[in-house]
């Protein structure tokens, strides 16, 4: 369900844009982070102590791991650092990279206990500044952006309350006690709070990579150092981060340049207004075209038959009309494939309402095997979605083995594999799907069912001009 804060509440999305409140989803995940460089510089009042907090909380650690005598689970300190750094994803915020609804990672006692060991050999070769869990990323495996924004939204939670029961307020909504502050709900999650944020302090992605290439690039040392390991292949930040993270660790100095740079950067707030990746426009685009290009579907038609229907209308709007655009960024580079796996549920989902139907396109998001599981009933139908930009061996598999796991775990024997072909390459998209029909006509030559095939041409179309 892509139902947004806003529309949860009953309240237009302008007046969230005009208080710069974040308006996130209410059942899944938004691929942003709360940013530390963001926090220290706001003029917002709720939070103007925040990063003092985050500071004083790193420090903290810090001063804990310089304490340890052995790095064992015996020694007190050693113990409590990790304690320190472990943290919950927090489910009410709607932060993260999670592909299970709201319910993430965050930082278990495996993850801590490496990070409390990086931060000791480090601290034994010199002093560390608080910094240096702001850029852990840059060098260390499993250190994802999302992980960092946890650990700060545990430290300034009461902040975050705050400014929440102070929104909560401003739009009159239903409030409940919670932790000493009156905050609103999510009756779609368990009766959960629900927890607000100023979009001024939300980025998209992290500048670790940025980070990196500066430091070889005005580092000759540093040069030197991942050279000698990696080859030509030192220049780009996606190098092995585990042999990256040892040469860190030896070489201090490493560490305290990028937190030169660090402090050095500006970094600026996603623009929500603009949406420059196309997070959140997509949705009124399907909601717009669904109005203007409506699908007559009937309660007594076999499921089997909707759910075709379905993906063939998906397929036309894709191929006929501006949709292609919803697996696009602004830069025209291809979204991660959950992106389309939303779209069709919308589409799927607004058809399915506009008609009155008692059949729900339900999307696992990472929680079950399938992506998509139509019923009515008894009846069930599966649809896979996957993008041509995959191996064509992950088709393959996907079609003979995957999908029929999945028939098996569901009791059915009906299934859909629709196939998004996307990027600019016609030939190299199309010859994937030759091959694929190509395997699947072999395969029912041998008497071996395999599920329908529906492509759909979601290539980046060539303006008029060049057309």
């Amino acid at each position: 369900m892509e139902l947004r804060y806003s529309e949860y509440f009953g309240i237009d999305k302008t007046i969230f844009e005009k208080l710069g409140i974040f308006n996130g989803f209410i059942l899944h995940d938004s691929e942003y982070y709360l940013n530390p460089k963001l926090i220290k510089n706001t003029d917002n009042t709720f939070f103007e102590s925040s990063y003092q907090k985050i500071q004083k909380r790193f420090a903290l650690i810090i001063s804990t791991v310089e304490k340890i005598q052995i790095p064992d689970k015996k020694d007190y300190y050693y113990k409590s650092a990790i304690d320190a750094i472990k943290s919950k994803e927090n489910g009410y915020i709607g932060l993260g990279y999670s592909e299970a609804g709201k319910k993430g990672r965050g930082i278990g006692t495996g993850l801590a206990e490496s990070i409390v060991l990086t931060a000791y050999k480090l601290i034994k070769q010199d002093k560390v500044e608080p910094e240096l869990f702001e850029i852990l990323g840059v060098f260390k495996e499993q250190i994802s952006v999302d992980r960092i924004s946890d650990m700060i939204i545990k430290i300034i939670e009461d902040d975050i309350l705050k400014y929440t029961q102070y929104i909560a307020k401003e739009l009159k909504l239903s409030v409940k006690l919670y932790k000493n502050h009156l905050v609103p709900f999510n009756h779609f999650d368990n009766n959960s709070p629900l927890y607000f944020l100023p979009t001024s302090l939300l980025s998209k992605l992290p500048i670790w990579d940025e980070l990196y290439c500066e430091l070889v690039d005005e580092s000759t040392e540093a040069r030197d150092l991942f050279n000698s390991t990696f080859g030509e292949a030192y220049k780009h930040s996606e190098v092995n981060k585990k042999e990256k993270e040892v040469i860190f660790t030896k070489n201090k100095f490493l560490v305290d340049k990028v937190i030169e740079l660090y402090k050095k950067t500006n970094e600026e707030a996603y623009d929500f207004i603009s949406d420059p990746s196309n997070d959140f426009k997509w949705i009124d685009l399907v909601k717009n075209i669904v109005i203007h290009h409506p699908l007559i579907l009937q309660q007594d038609q076999p499921i089997y038959d909707i759910v075709k229907m379905i993906c063939n209308k998906f397929q036309d709007l894709v191929e006929n009309t501006n949709a292609y655009k919803l697996f696009y960024d602004d830069n025209k580079h291809i979204k991660h494939e959950r992106a389309s796996q939303q779209a069709f549920q919308l589409f799927a989902s607004s058809y399915c309402n506009a008609n009155n139907l008692d059949i729900s396109p339900e999307s696992n998001g990472g929680r079950g095997p399938v992506d998509f599981k139509f019923s009515k009933g008894k009846e069930k139908v599966l649809v896979e979605l996957k993008l041509s930009s995959a191996q064509i061996t992950t088709l393959t598999h996907c079609l003979e083995t995957q999908i029929k796991i999945y028939e098996k775990s569901e009791d059915t024997k009906e299934s859909i594999l629709l196939i998004l072909l996307v990027g600019t390459s016609a030939i190299s998209a199309e010859k994937k799907i030759e091959d694929l029909i190509k395997y699947k006509n072999n395969s029912l030559k041998n008497a071996k069912y395999l599920p329908e095939v529906i492509a759909v041409d979601a290539l980046i179309k060539p303006s008029a001009s060049k057309a």
